[in-house]
């Protein structure tokens, strides 16, 4: 009692499938090759294809420039020498064009001053540091 062998593919289908690969219409066959290339290009699958830039070389390039401006400052900000009002002078000079972009780019509350920021002292009652925090 044997089973019977299931019906071809093409038979379960509907239909018969055709055993040659050539294409129906020749005529068509040099449009089909020209479209299959534009798709292959648009999709970047050709071998010949440039290399895709870079998506972060613009961040890249920013973050580069930025690293290479804070160690301008603080290379020059090392070699400073407080005492010597020429060196002071000289150091100011050097840094004007970042204090300008600064004073452009961020407002006027970035504007460096000649007088230093002094912080006002709190107030500190002797007999109770830590303020009322127990009442």
């Amino acid at each position: 009692m044997g089973r019977e062998p299931a019906p071809p593919r093409a038979h379960r289908r509907g239909g018969a499938r055709r055993r040659d690969r050539r294409p129906r219409r020749p005529d068509y066959l040099p449009f089909i090759r020209r479209a299959h290339a534009a798709f292959g290009d648009a999709l970047g699958l050709r071998a010949d294809r440039p290399e895709a830039p870079s998506t972060t070389a613009i961040a890249d390039a920013s973050s580069a420039l930025a690293f290479a401006i804070a160690e301008y400052g603080r290379l020059l900000t090392g070699e400073l020498d407080r005492t010597d009002p020429d060196r002071v002078a000289t150091f100011r000079r050097a840094m004007t064009p970042l204090d300008e972009h600064r004073a452009t780019a961020f407002g006027p509350r970035s504007r460096p001053t000649d007088e230093p920021v002094v912080e006002p002292e709190p107030e500190v009652d002797i007999d109770e540091p830590m303020g009322a925090a127990g009442a």
